[in-house]
């Protein structure tokens, strides 16, 4: 009986630790994109209240903006949503920019409301709270009239994404992975759902030597 209670418990910590290692990755947050600042550059004038913000798959009531967002959500399905498909972007661009695993996260259009939509050619800097997952790069593509994606200055700072551009077209977050980001303790973190540390690993193969020693002095016992 003992030695049944020694395997049950050994097998039992064994997979609790394994659960843990192997959970989910944890969801990209899915609130909604805020303007946090807003100026434009040559003056620096505060236009954070004349900045409209809308994902794609919103509504807005302007139809300009709507239409952005059909352009660029062709683009995307045209290229099988892969940033390195998309026009003006190539693959070697997109790795430098991200890295790896690169990814289109969110799609949305930033436009100059102000008594209504207002088609602009200033240059603005905008700072966005939005938060990519742990371990994962960031960088803006924004789209221009002729269906051209371009890369944006692009400054992160925890949960704040600065954009400096011009034009009311579509923008994008692509993200990936550069330079092993997300990494603790030397091996990838179990956080990202891809990979157990070392530490689990070493702590279930002990588990599991110590479950043995104790089958294996059960016996003897019961021999002798």
């Amino acid at each position: 009986m003992k030695m049944l209670k020694t395997i049950l418990t050994t097998v039992v910590t064994i997979a609790l630790l394994g659960a843990t290692a192997f959970a989910d990755p944890s969801p990209r947050a899915k609130g909604d994109l805020k303007v946090a600042k807003a100026v434009l550059v040559d003056t620096q004038e505060d236009v954070a209240d004349k900045i409209q913000t809308t994902r794609l798959g919103s509504t807005s009531e302007y139809d300009e903006v709507n239409a952005n967002l059909k352009m660029a959500a062709d683009s995307i399905k045209a290229a099988g949503e892969k940033p390195e498909n998309l026009k003006g972007l190539s693959a070697d661009a997109v790795k430098e920019a991200v890295g790896d695993n690169a990814s289109i996260a969110l799609v949305f259009d930033s436009s100059m409301i102000d008594g209504g939509y207002k088609k602009n050619d200033k240059k603005i800097s905008i700072t966005y709270v939005w938060s990519a997952a742990d371990g994962e790069s960031v960088q803006t593509i924004h789209m221009g009239e002729d269906g051209t994606w371009s890369f944006e200055d692009t400054k992160v700072n925890g949960d704040s994404i600065t954009v400096t551009s011009d034009g009311n077209s579509p923008f994008a977050f692509l993200v990936g992975k550069k330079d092993g980001g997300g990494k603790l303790g030397g091996e990838p973190s179990p956080q990202t759902g891809e990979y157990v540390t070392k530490a689990v690993l070493v702590g279930a193969a002990a588990l599991m030597v110590v479950g043995l020693v104790c089958v294996t002095r059960a016996k003897k016992s019961s021999a002798n």
